[in-house]
């Protein structure tokens, strides 16, 4: 089975993907590079208006006006972390906090696409 992609890979398809978007974005040498340092957070770049998030398990993008974020990649590991968060979240708040509707169906279909190619990750946009 397929692991995930490797740091660059993931920095060249951030790098589509904004300018897909159309947001300027570091190139994807100064991605890669961050996201190699040991600890680092997800990249977050920003227009104002436009954002992307990225990270070495997922890159995801939305607009600041629409709560909607749209996976481009997503890894198994990633899912399992998002809906863990959820899932404590409404266990220390006792109250059900259920991951946003739009997030769990690309989750689905990005965990069905894993099944079908024999993969621990999805690319769930053509760029």
């Amino acid at each position: 089975m397929d692991m995930y992609l490797n740091v660059r890979e993931v920095a060249e398809l951030s790098e589509r993907i904004a300018q897909r978007i159309r947001i300027k974005a570091p190139t994807a040498d100064v991605i890669s590079t961050a996201l190699l340092k040991k600890g680092s957070p997800p990249q977050y770049i920003s227009d104002g208006y436009k954002q992307l998030w990225v990270e070495k398990l997922y890159v995801a993008y939305s607009t600041i006006d629409d709560p909607t974020v749209y996976y481009a990649y997503v890894t198994d590991k990633h899912i399992f972390e998002e809906d863990n968060s959820y899932q404590n979240a409404s266990y220390s708040r006792k109250n059900l906090i259920d991951l946003p509707r739009d997030i769990s169906d690309q989750f689905k279909f990005a965990l069905q696409i894993m099944i079908e190619d024999n993969k621990s990750y999805a690319i769930l946009e053509n760029v």
